[in-house]
């Protein structure tokens, strides 16, 4: 066996032999015993290692960039079911080729198309969270795949609980259910599911039973101040109890929050960039910009949803597979219960008169642009609890931080290479000055 190992030839102990004449380098300088083989023996080596460490530089610069994965390697594959109202399912979405006013658009066929999802389109327009006439409910549009196996579970809804009853003609802007009372169980018989608050309780107890093995997220609709859809859907409107829309996206808060569910905040969220998802990303106080326009200023159009979509899929890429927290922590509730009431007989519905024209239930079944006189709720006022005994200590999510590229260890490789050249460099360069000072 030879000196250098059965295969190795002088290239496997070049290292060694490197090493060996960089740490003699500076006796080099001292010395001037030195004589010119021994010189021309470093110089070779150092030669060596500066073109070593050239090649190393150029490797690592061809190495792909060590960065957080992109979402749409992230969800690429995952089976996603997306659940909710005529929002969720695209109904003025025009882009891929879909139809409008058809359902299985909007988000969840870019999720498909662009982020290669298996996606469960379940979304469909009408629907609403409590169980209100003319309407169906999307509680049963999402336990109907509870046996089904998913990835993501994408939940959206309420809008047509602000609006009302799905009546045709200038009954269209009928009752509103009442916003009701956080209960103070996680026991399903608990909730009173004719209002707001019991149904939306009663929903999230079948999404975190019936999906509690997956990643569950809900999304709060964006604000829809320029809506000709009446209820309370501009945001200024109030119910008979004295309430507006905002009250009900505070209670949808705090009932994800209690329940442990995180949710996008469109409706008063800002996303990483500093930009207002209501206002900024989506247009919702633009004419026609994100929406169809003239009197449907409520759905989003192919730019709304191209718009939003990047800040949806990467919300999604954060969401953790739902757990459950041990029932054990008592806290208090943020309550609205300081809202103003009407004075009138406790059945004796409010009533306000507008003249703007007005389409019938979101997803337009009929159309009218008659005046019309609303009648915002039949229910007397609730006042709601303000203890509760809470199993989800979640804090709220209104914003979703985008991951940062971490490119640390790429250069803290390169400044040791470019060190380890510049420092041959200096020490080729004094070994030449010294031989020819000596000569």
């Amino acid at each position: 066996m030879s000196r250098t190992g059965p295969r190795g030839g002088r290239w496997c102990r070049f290292p060694v032999f490197a090493m060996e004449r960089i740490l003699d380098m500076p006796r080099c300088l001292c010395y001037d015993g030195r004589n010119d083989a021994e010189v021309y023996i470093m110089v070779k080596t150092c030669k060596r290692l500066m073109v070593l460490a050239a090649v190393f530089v150029l490797l690592v610069a061809c190495l792909p960039t060590v960065t957080a994965a992109p979402a749409t390697d992230t969800l690429a594959g995952k089976r996603v079911l997306f659940v909710g109202d005529s929002i969720a399912a695209g109904w003025r979405d025009t882009g891929y080729g879909h139809k409008d006013m058809t359902a299985k658009g909007g988000w969840s066929l870019r999720l498909e198309k662009d982020y290669n999802m298996k996606v469960t389109h379940a979304a469909q327009p009408g629907q609403s969270i409590t169980v209100i006439p003319g309407r169906g409910c999307i509680l049963p549009q999402m336990r109907q795949y509870k046996y089904d196996p998913f990835d993501y579970v994408i939940l959206q809804g309420g809008f047509n609980d602000c609006m009302g009853e799905n009546k045709a003609g200038n009954d269209n802007m009928n009752a509103i259910p009442a916003l009701g009372i956080v209960a103070n169980s996680f026991n399903v018989s608990d909730f009173d599911r004719s209002t707001f608050s019991g149904a939306f309780e009663e929903f999230l107890y079948y999404a975190t039973n019936d999906y509690k093995h997956m990643k569950i997220g809900f999304i709060i609709t964006y604000k829809t101040p320029l809506s000709q859809y009446g209820g309370i859907t501009n945001g200024v409107r109030k119910t008979n109890e004295g309430y507006t829309q905002q009250d009900y996206i505070n209670r949808q808060k705090e009932l994800l929050t209690k329940w442990g569910v995180p949710y996008l905040d469109l409706w008063g969220g800002t996303a990483s960039d500093g930009k207002k998802y209501s206002g900024d990303i989506i247009k919702v106080n633009e004419n026609g910009v994100h929406f169809p326009g003239g009197n449907d200023n409520i759905h989003l159009n192919a730019a709304g949803y191209d718009a939003s979509m990047p800040y949806i899929a990467q919300w999604m890429t954060g969401l953790e597979t739902w757990t459950k927290v041990p029932e054990t922590t008592t806290r208090v509730i943020p309550t609205i219960a300081d809202k103003p009431t009407t004075t009138k007989a406790k059945d004796q519905p409010t009533t306000t008169t507008t003249t703007a024209p007005v389409q019938s239930p979101l997803d337009g079944d009929t159309t009218t642009t008659e005046g019309i006189t609303t009648t915002t709720g039949t229910r007397a006022p609730t006042k709601p609890a303000a203890t509760v005994t809470a199993t989800r200590p979640v804090e709220e999510t209104e914003t979703e931080e985008a991951p940062e590229e971490s490119n640390t260890m790429v250069y803290v490789i390169l400044a040791v290479v470019v060190g380890c050249v510049i420092l041959t460099a200096v020490i080729v360069i004094l070994v030449l000055l010294k031989q020819k000072k000596k000569s």
